[in-house]
C-alpha cells in the first residue's frame, strides 16, 4: 500500500509497479480488481474525507492495470468503473457525464445479462442527472429481469450467447444487481 501511495502522483507509476510485482494471471487480475473496487467503495462512502478522496488515483491506477490486461473482466467491471468515474467526477476535474452515459449504454448492449451494469447506470448517471425517463426504461428492464431470474432458479441453461460456466458466474452478478435494484426501487418516489 505504501508503494502504491508513493506512486500516486506519477501517471504510470501504479501500473509500472503492478507490472513489476505481479504476473499476468487471472488471480492477480481479480485480486487487484477486488482491491480497487473495495478502495473505491470506501472512497464513495467517505466523500467528505479528503484523505480518502485523495486516493482516487490509486483506484484508477489499479483499474488501469487490470483493464489493460483483461478489459472484459467480470462481464464489464472496467466499463462500469470508467462510466461511473466519468459520470460522477465534476467537469473541472475531468468528468464527462455524457461520456459516462455512452459507456454505460454500450456496456448494457455488450453484456445485456449483466444487470449490475443497469443498476450502476441508474445509480451513477440516471439519478444524479435526474433522468426520470431513462430510469423508467432501466426500471422496466430490471423488473423483467427479476421475473426471468426467478424463473431461471430452476436450472435451465439455454442461453445461446453464454457458455454454461459463464451463466453460473453471471448469476452472482444478477443476484447482486436485483438486490441493489430493490433498494433503489424502494426509494424511487424520493429520487425524482
Amino acid at each position: 500500500y505504501d508503494d502504491l501511495k508513493s506512486r500516486i502522483n506519477n501517471a504510470d507509476g501504479i501500473v509500472a509497479l503492478l507490472n513489476d510485482k505481479l504476473d499476468n494471471d487471472i488471480l492477480h487480475y481479480e485480486g487487484v480488481l477486488f482491491t480497487a473496487q473495495s478502495l473505491g467503495s470506501l472512497i464513495m462512502l467517505q466523500q467528505g474525507n479528503m484523505l480518502m478522496v485523495a486516493q482516487r488515483p490509486i483506484v484508477k491506477g489499479l483499474f488501469d492495470w487490470v483493464c489493460a490486461k483483461k478489459p472484459d473482466i467480470n462481464f464489464g467491471a472496467c466499463d462500469i468503473f470508467y462510466a461511473a468515474m466519468a459520470s460522477l467526477t465534476p467537469r473541472p476535474w475531468g468528468g464527462d457525464p455524457d461520456k459516462g452515459k455512452i459507456i454505460f449504454e454500450s456496456l448494457i448492449k455488450k453484456f445485456p445479462n449483466n444487470w449490475l451494469a443497469r443498476t450502476a447506470f441508474i445509480r451513477f448517471y440516471l439519478i444524479p442527472m435526474a433522468d426520470e425517463d431513462g430510469y423508467k426504461g432501466q426500471r422496466d428492464a430490471l423488473e423483467n429481469a427479476t421475473v426471468l431470474f426467478k424463473k431461471g432458479l430452476n436450472w435451465k441453461p439455454r442461453n445461446k450467447n453464454l457458455s454454461i460456466l459463464e451463466i453460473k458466474r453471471m448469476r452472482l452478478y444478477q443476484a447482486l444487481a436485483l438486490k441493489r435494484f430493490s433498494i433503489i426501487k424502494k426509494f424511487e418516489k424520493d429520487l425524482f
